[in-house]
């Protein structure tokens, strides 16, 4: 192989093509810039057109968990009408329900099956509160009075 020619463009780096011995003759060409000139490259300036700013938050967002066990084989559903009721009345609504079927549906579990309920966080000046299912039927979940933790996780068995 014979030394690689080297092109120069002023919108490419410099870049070096290797030829074959065999190749025969190679025809060059120039597209607007002379391969010894030094490409003359300008950064673009941009700027933003929106100004950002940050603002902390005032608020921190708090959740209280409640983990259940089932200590026998059941059917169970959660109603969306759960809540945890602190001690002066205030319900905390609950926000999602994991590993368990949702009102209308019922699911089939076997004694040591987990689900997990999440609530809103409960007041700064709450100390106990009871874990409600308000439903228009026999057989809601009401366990409680608990007293509260500083983790604001809690782990319960649940029996019918």
């Amino acid at each position: 192989m014979r030394d690689a020619p080297v092109f120069r463009h002023k919108c490419f780096a410099t870049i070096a093509i290797p030829i074959p011995a065999f190749a025969g003759a190679v025809q060059l060409r120039n597209f607007g810039a002379s391969m010894t000139e030094t490409p003359n490259i300008t950064r673009p300036v941009f700027s933003p057109d929106v100004t950002i700013e940050v603002d902390f938050l005032q608020q921190e967002e708090r959740t209280t968990i409640v983990h259940c066990t089932l200590v026998e084989d059941s059917f169970i559903r959660i109603w969306p009408s759960t809540y945890l009721v602190q001690q002066n009345g205030v319900r905390k609504q609950l926000v999602q329900a994991f590993g368990i079927a949702s009102y209308p549906d019922w699911g089939l579990a076997q004694a040591g099956h987990r689900f997990t309920l999440v609530f809103d966080g409960l007041d700064r000046d709450c100390s106990t509160f009871t874990l409600l299912e308000e439903i228009p039927e026999p057989g809601g979940l009401m366990i409680g009075p608990l007293t509260r933790n500083g983790s604001d996780v809690y782990w319960l068995e649940v029996s019918e």
